[in-house]
């Protein structure tokens, strides 16, 4: 791959990978959804979200005491549907 974003997903297992120059990857278990904004990704479980920037790192981990039912991302917004 070269200069291209693939990001795949399962009821079990995540992955990510990025191939710009360099390469990295992330594995979570139970994920259920994921947002992809230009320059963050949002995955979730069922009560948590995480947000993880184009370089791999975490920025923001946050948790909800209800299910998580939809969400979307678009440019530096994320909308999160819960239950």
């Amino acid at each position: 791959m070269n200069n291209k974003t693939v990001a795949y997903a399962s009821s079990t297992v995540y992955g990510l990978k990025i191939d710009s120059f360099s390469s990295w990857e992330k594995e979570w278990t139970d994920i259920q959804r994921i947002a992809l904004s230009g320059a963050w990704l949002a995955v979730a479980n069922i009560s948590e979200i995480r947000i993880v920037d184009i370089s791999g790192v975490i920025i923001r981990t946050v948790s909800f005491d209800r299910p998580i039912v939809e969400m979307q991302a678009y440019e530096n917004l994320l909308a999160v549907v819960y239950h």
